[in-house]
């Protein structure tokens, strides 16, 4: 379960790869997971961190972005809050399948 609140206010994919744009509140901590896809983050505002399993943590910026290989279980983080960009390739291992395009929420 996370802690705090996330929410995904657009998502746009298509067979390859798919891009949801994601607010998260101070204090959101996602839990300790991995996906059966690459995920790359780019932060648009706010700071997030990126724990590991081995104790190494990327502290993330405005503009700065992190590749978080296939299988790798990782635990995303926001203190003051975040907008950023999550892009996962391919879309089918994180979103269910369905019609490409935009979807608001």
């Amino acid at each position: 379960m996370i802690s705090g609140a996330n929410i995904t206010t657009g998502i746009y994919k298509t067979p390859e790869f798919a891009i949801a744009v994601c607010v998260d509140a101070p204090n959101t901590r996602f839990p300790r997971h991995a996906h059966k896809a690459c995920e790359y983050f780019i932060v648009l505002e706010g700071e997030m961190t990126v724990h590991y399993d081995d104790g190494q943590r990327f502290e993330l910026q405005r503009c700065d972005s992190h590749y978080v290989p296939v299988g790798v279980a990782h635990q995303p983080e926001t203190v003051r809050g975040c907008r950023y960009l999550a892009i996962t390739v391919p879309a089918s291992a994180f979103f269910p399948a369905g019609p490409a395009g935009l979807k608001k929420r």
